[in-house]
């Protein structure tokens, strides 16, 4: 069993590889990064960087998935205000994804090819952020079922439906169709419509009245 300060030493290592590597991936490009270059912005020998990964391929998908994390942190802070009502929430989620998704799309194009590039070769990365995206929602669904705001029956298959929806808002490519402020209106107009179908409906027998009175 290798002592805990050895594992530590070796994850700061990790860590600092990456480091480096994302920002040569952001400047030049995944194509145009080479492991020797990744070594040397490391402060270590190409043969000592594959001590710690197998290749490019893997540094790349685990700073992809670094990069993802960090975007659903995002979503997930501003969407989990507790003073928030749960139809509010829900659009606070995605418009923090909009403008992540746009951010990455106008001011990361490299990471942007990046992430394609990964996801083509590794499409479980893409669906554990959508598992993870979905759990949120789902979490959302359930506040407002407590609070009476909503009235779902199957929350998994409704969240999932859910992202289907506003799947277009999370991802990059599709960013350059419009500008940002009609997305972002756009956004709103479709989680109107999802608000209208999660509203709690009076029952038949608060909307007839009561026929003894």
């Amino acid at each position: 069993m290798q002592p805990e300060k050895v594992i530590q030493d070796d994850q700061a290592v990790r860590d600092r590889i990456m480091s480096s590597a994302l920002a040569r991936f952001r400047h030049y490009g995944y194509s145009k990064t080479t492991m020797s270059e990744i070594a040397a912005d490391s402060g270590m020998s190409t043969a000592n960087i594959y001590r710690y990964f197998e290749n490019k391929q893997e540094i790349a998908s685990r700073c992809v998935s670094i990069c993802i994390r960090d975007r659903i942190e995002r979503v997930e802070d501003a969407s989990g205000n507790e003073h928030l009502r749960a139809r509010d929430k829900l659009r606070v989620f995605v418009q923090t994804l909009l403008k992540n998704c746009h951010e990455t799309y106008s001011q990361d194009v490299k990471i942007h090819e990046l992430v394609i590039f990964i996801s083509n070769e590794h499409p479980d990365i893409i669906h554990n952020k959508i598992a993870r995206l979905q759990g949120l929602l789902e979490g959302i669904l359930t506040h407002g079922n407590s609070t009476g705001e909503f009235d779902v029956r199957d929350i998994p298959t409704t969240a999932r439906a859910i992202y289907s929806a506003i799947a277009v808002f999370d991802v990059p490519l599709f960013m350059n169709f419009y500008p940002l402020e009609e997305f972002q209106k756009r956004a709103d107009e479709v989680v109107d419509l999802i608000l209208e179908g999660l509203a709690a409906k009076p029952s038949r027998h608060t909307r007839e009245g009561n026929p003894d009175e």
